[in-house]
C-alpha cells in the first residue's frame, strides 16, 4: 500500500508479523523509517487518513480482527484499536468504512472514528479473497469458488450531521449536552429522520432521541443543542459512546457521528 512519499507493507514471521513504513522519496535508495509488531500474523493492509488498517489472523484466535493503526508520525506508528473479527485476511477502507474479507465471510466496519472501529455487517461469501475498491463507490470481492462480485458502496450522503459536546467526562447525575448540526448536501429539498441513541460499556444501545422527521432546503444547516440527564447509577466506566444518525428509514443510514464519554463516581 502506497501512500506519497511512503510505502506500508506487511511481514509475517513466526509467532506473529510487523507493519513496514518505507520512505520512497528517493525511488533508487528505499529506506525503512518505521515498524510495528502486530499480533496475530499481520496479512491484508490498506490506509485511509492518517491511519493504517491492518487485517490480522492467526487461525482461528481470539485477538483475531482489524488492527488499527495510527501513522500520523511515519517513525513512530502505534495501535490505537482493534475490532474483533475472526479469520481476517484482506481489508479495503473507503470513506470511513472497512471492508473485511474472513473466512466464508464480508464484513463491513465502521471506521468513521478510528480509534472507535464497530463491527456493523458481515454476509456470507463462499471463499472470499481479495478487495479492493474505487472512486466511483463500488467494491470488487474476489472468491476462490464463485468468482467476481462487485459491491455498491454508500454514496456521499445527502445530509451530514456532527456532533460537538461540551464535555466527555461527567459524573452520574450530570447532564451531557451537545451540540448538533446538520447540513443539506445538495440543492433540493431533503425530508430525513434523524435519531441519537448511547451505546452502555456493557454494549447495549439505548434510544434517546426516536427517530424525528427533519425538513432542511437546497444548502440547509440547522444547528441544536441537545441535553440528556446522566442516570445517578449509570455504571462507570469511559466505554460509552453517543450515536447520532440521519436517513431516509431506519435501514438506510445517510451519515452519522458519535463520540465516546466517561461516566466517573458522583461521591
Amino acid at each position: 500500500m502506497a501512500t506519497s512519499p511512503y510505502v506500508y507493507s506487511t511481514r509475517v514471521y513466526w509467532g506473529g508479523g510487523d507493519l513496514g513504513i518505507v520512505d520512497i522519496s528517493d525511488p533508487f535508495n528505499p529506506t525503512v523509517v518505521g515498524s510495528l509488531f502486530i499480533f496475530p500474523c499481520p496479512h491484508g493492509i490498506d490506509c485511509e487518513g492518517s491511519y493504517a488498517y491492518v487485517a490480522a489472523c492467526s487461525g482461528g484466535g481470539s485477538d483475531e480482527g482489524l488492527v488499527v493503526i495510527d501513522i500520523s508520525n511515519p517513525t513512530r506508528p502505534e495501535e490505537v484499536a482493534r475490532c474483533s473479527a475472526s479469520f481476517a485476511l484482506h481489508v479495503a477502507v473507503h470513506r470511513g468504512y472497512a471492508y473485511l474479507t474472513r473466512c466464508h465471510k464480508f464484513s463491513l466496519i465502521d471506521v468513521h472514528d478510528p480509534e472507535h472501529p464497530l463491527l456493523e455487517q458481515t454476509i456470507y461469501s463462499p471463499d472470499p479473497w481479495g478487495i479492493d475498491v474505487d472512486s466511483n463507490n463500488y467494491a470488487y470481492l474476489g472468491d476462490r469458488k464463485h468468482g467476481l462480485s462487485i459491491i455498491g458502496l454508500v454514496e456521499a450522503p445527502a445530509v451530514t450531521v456532527s456532533l460537538t459536546p461540551e464535555a466527555t467526562t461527567f459524573e452520574q447525575g450530570d447532564t451531557l449536552t451537545c451540540e448538533v448540526t446538520l447540513i443539506n448536501m445538495t440543492n433540493k429539498d431533503q425530508i430525513f429522520g434523524f435519531e441519537t441513541r448511547v451505546r452502555l460499556p456493557n454494549g447495549a444501545d439505548v434510544m434517546l432521541i426516536k427517530r424525528t422527521k427533519v425538513f432542511l432546503p437546497p444548502q440547509g444547516v440547522k444547528t441544536g443543542r441537545i441535553r440528556h440527564l446522566i442516570p445517578s447509577d449509570a455504571p462507570t466506566g469511559n466505554d460509552y459512546i453517543y450515536f447520532a444518525k440521519v436517513g431516509a428509514t431506519p435501514m438506510d443510514i445517510w451519515d452519522e457521528d458519535r463520540f465516546p464519554f466517561e461516566v466517573i463516581d458522583s461521591r
